[in-house]
């Protein structure tokens, strides 16, 4: 699994370094190897400010989670910091490799260092996918424990289960509670005035509406869309979705 180096242009220097090697030894012509070598090299050279901007656009997303605190947000732009720094040491072996290609005809053995640096980079990104793993376990975790109560079989207008409607509430810092009538269970949100209610004759988009305007108590860049909140309805929670 990539992390930061998931987007179009990182993702593709990845395959091509983590495929170069296997690639090299199928070719029998010695100007092939070599030009296979040199076109990799040359093209993670071109698109090294590239790849660096996908790896801010991917802190940016990771941010963006609402099932992530804020208050880990300065840790992922650190991920995202020590990731740039790697990429420019990356920037520099391409170089030594461009250099060292120009007086070597060890074509394997260049492909297998090539190959290498897909390795360094994929074992980094297993940190990284783990870690913010954990931070968002470690937030849901912390919402999840508020007491709340779930109906069993109770559903939208448009057939969405109230529980997982709930649930949606509780991994944003929500609570439900049972009530009388027609509007069985209300949803409280931190700060907000009065509760959302659910009833069967009110459908999931509205509800995404009335989620969004009690939703001012997370930081601004943490509140999903109306089409976030509908997705995950209908999944049955945020990370699901």
């Amino acid at each position: 699994m990539v992390f930061f180096w998931k987007k179009d242009t990182s993702k593709e220097i990845l395959s091509r370094l983590s495929r170069i090697s296997s690639k090299v030894k199928r070719l029998d012509d010695p100007s092939e190897k070599e030009a296979e070598i040199f076109a990799l090299i040359r093209f993670i050279l071109d698109n090294i400010n590239t790849v660096k901007k996908e790896i801010i656009a991917r802190s940016i997303e990771e941010k963006s989670k609402a099932t992530i605190d804020v208050k880990f947000d300065k840790n992922i732009d650190k991920l995202a910091d020590n990731e740039i720094m790697m990429l420019r040491k990356l920037e520099l072996d391409m170089k030594e490799f461009e250099a060292l290609a120009r007086e070597s005809e060890e074509w394997e053995e260049l492909a297998y260092l090539l190959k290498q640096e897909a390795e360094e980079i994929k074992a980094r990104e297993k940190i990284h996918e783990d870690t913010i793993n954990s931070y968002q376990k470690t937030t849901l975790d912390a919402r999840m424990k508020t007491l709340s109560y779930s109906p069993s079989n109770l559903k939208t207008s448009d057939r969405v289960p109230w529980k997982n409607v709930i649930k949606v509430a509780r991994e944003l810092g929500g609570r439900a509670e049972k009530a009388q009538g027609a509007h069985q269970c209300k949803i409280w949100f931190p700060n907000a005035s009065r509760p959302i209610t659910l009833s069967e004759d009110v459908s999931s988009g509205v509800l995404a509406g009335k989620f969004r305007n009690q939703l001012g108590f997370l930081s601004k860049h943490k509140i999903p869309t109306r089409h976030q909140l509908k997705k995950a309805f209908s999944s049955g929670g945020l990370k699901a979705a």
